[in-house]
């Protein structure tokens, strides 16, 4: 859908800025692939706006969801956290994003990167509880 079209506009931007060589110096190409390299990853590794909420609701109604645990450490986008006392689940992909999961944290959804366990989205916390 749009991410996908989003990537394909970046890809494009930056095969333009590239070939263009009597156009652009190779300052200008190499900041043009490190922007929509960055810009790229950046759009990849989110939940869409319009599946937000959706996502919210099915993990606060899984009932397979892992039990909430204290976390000591950094819960916002982009930073990684360690493994919590039980499993994870994956989030299915009709959320928008394919392969990440979700654990409960400080009674907060958080969504994340398996391997790498990079978070890309951390929910309000859930007074449902």
């Amino acid at each position: 859908g749009s991410l996908m079209n989003l990537k394909l506009m970046n890809v494009a931007a930056v095969a333009g800025l590239l070939l263009m060589p009597g156009q652009a110096s190779a300052d200008d190409r190499a900041g043009a692939a490190i922007a929509g390299a960055v810009i790229g990853a950046l759009a990849a590794s989110a939940i869409p706006v319009e599946q937000r909420e959706p996502a919210r609701e099915y993990i606060y109604r899984d009932r397979e969801r892992p039990r909430s645990y204290e976390y000591y450490g950094n819960l916002e986008v982009g930073q990684r956290f360690g493994y919590g006392p039980h499993g994870s689940r994956e989030l299915p992909r009709q959320y928008g994003v394919e392969g990440y999961h979700y654990d409960v944290v400080n009674r907060r959804a958080v969504v994340f990167q398996p391997y790498t366990r990079r978070i890309i989205h951390v929910y309000d916390v859930n007074d449902e509880d």
